[in-house]
């Protein structure tokens, strides 16, 4: 089974402003174009829901984070001689702060179910999907984790959150190496362009502010204690049982943008 941890997620979500119906509806048309190039293996549905920078990322059987980028899952749906549509698709969430969207979507098909998590950024005025991380649940009516279960995951991603602000907050580039995997990616719109920068590049600048004497301090636990009240948006991978961030987000504030 493939799968992506997404237990308890919602909880560490941003507490976001409510979303003006005009972008709410922008946002959805963009996710019914990725729903299509799934339902009809449109290649070029897909590539109008998912920007040229998308990362995909999951954990495989045996405990590895696995990825894919537009072009190969592009490739693959042209390649594909079969359709197979999934029987349900729900969109069961959104929340927006600025130019930033995350949503929650829900999909069955016979032999299984899927649990996305997308996170959008509106590039040229136009709402995009800029990562997607995601939960399998096999067979499909498999049962939902236990209330014990998601609650000893919050914990456990509450914990990674503050590790990482404290990393923020003391200039610390090491530390936040250690809540993050190394190929994760941070993503911005500034002034309307779409900005990425790599978790080595944020650990160079975080060592950089500290050297200079600008780490920010005393933040971190308060951070982590809200639920991330300060639009930080967050995906885990699990890859061998340990949470660690995932991939990028939105740059809402200095020196370090917000994991998505």
């Amino acid at each position: 089974m493939s799968s992506l941890l997404s237990l308890g997620l919602p909880a560490v979500l941003a507490t976001a402003a409510p979303l003006p119906s005009a972008d709410r509806a922008a946002v959805e048309e963009t996710v019914r174009h990725y729903f299509r190039s799934g339902d009809e293996n449109a290649a070029s549905e897909l590539e109008i829901a998912f920007h040229p920078t998308l990362g995909m990322y999951w954990v495989d059987k045996d405990g590895r984070v696995q990825e894919l980028d537009r072009h190969a899952w592009a490739e693959r749906l042209r390649a594909a001689t079969t359709r197979q549509p999934a029987t349900v698709r729900r969109i069961v969430s959104v929340e927006v702060a600025g130019d930033a969207a995350v949503a929650r979507l829900h999909s069955e098909f016979p032999t299984h179910q899927f649990d996305d998590l997308v996170s959008l950024l509106r590039v040229d005025g136009r709402w995009r999907i800029v990562l997607k991380v995601f939960h399998r649940r096999e067979p499909a009516d498999a049962p939902l984790p236990a209330p014990a279960q998601v609650d000893a995951e919050q914990k456990a991603i509450r914990e990674v959150l503050a590790r990482a602000f404290q990393a923020i907050d003391a200039g610390d580039g090491a530390r936040l190496g250690s809540t993050a995997l190394s190929r994760a990616q941070t993503y911005a719109v500034d002034r309307g362009e779409l900005v990425a920068v790599s978790v080595p590049g944020w650990q160079a600048r975080l060592d950089h502010a500290r050297a200079q004497g600008k780490a920010r301090r005393g933040r971190g636990q308060d951070d982590a204690r809200a639920g991330c009240r300060s639009h930080r948006h967050l995906r885990f991978a699990a890859p061998g049982g340990r949470r660690r961030l995932e991939a990028g987000g939105t740059r809402l504030w200095s020196p370090l943008t917000s994991f998505e």
